[in-house]
C-alpha cells in the first residue's frame, strides 16, 4: 500500500513538473516575439507555486521509491537519475531566465534556457523509455 501511495505521489509530481517545465520552455522560446510583463509575471508565479514544489516532490517521492524497491544497482535507474538531474538544472536555468526577464525585459537569455522546451521534451522521452523498457 505504501508503495502505491509513493508511486502515485511521484507520478502526480512528475505530471505537474513536466507541465511547468514545458510551459516555461514555451514562454522562453516565445520571448523574442514579445512576451509582456503580465505573461512574465504569470510564468514566474506558476514556476514558484507549481513547478518548483513539484520538482521537490519528484525527488522526494522518487528517492523514497528507489529506497523502498532497492533499485540502486539498476543501470536504467542511474541513467534516469542523471537525466532528471540535468532536467533539474535546466529548470534552474529557466527560473533564472524568467526572473531576469521580469526585472529587465531586454535581458539576454542563455541558449539552454531559450531551447529548454525542446531539451525538456527530449529528456522526458528518454526518461519514459528508460522506465518502461528498462534496457539495462
Amino acid at each position: 500500500m505504501i508503495y502505491l501511495l509513493l508511486k502515485t505521489l511521484h507520478l502526480l509530481s512528475d505530471f505537474l513538473f513536466v507541465a511547468g517545465v514545458l510551459i516555461n520552455g514555451a514562454c522562453l522560446m516565445a520571448r523574442p516575439q514579445g512576451m509582456g510583463p503580465v505573461q512574465l509575471s504569470l510564468a514566474r508565479r506558476l514556476n514558484m507555486r507549481m513547478t518548483s514544489p513539484a520538482l521537490f516532490g519528484v525527488w522526494v517521492f522518487g528517492l523514497a521509491l528507489v529506497f523502498s524497491g532497492n533499485w540502486w544497482p539498476d543501470g536504467w535507474l542511474l541513467a534516469k537519475m542523471a537525466i532528471v538531474l540535468a532536467l533539474s538544472a535546466l529548470h534552474g536555468m529557466q527560473t533564472a531566465a524568467i526572473k531576469r526577464l521580469s526585472q529587465d525585459p531586454a535581458a539576454a537569455i542563455s541558449a539552454p534556457a531559450r531551447h529548454s522546451f525542446v531539451l525538456s521534451l527530449a529528456a522526458l522521452l528518454l526518461i519514459v523509455a528508460l522506465v518502461v523498457l528498462k534496457p539495462f
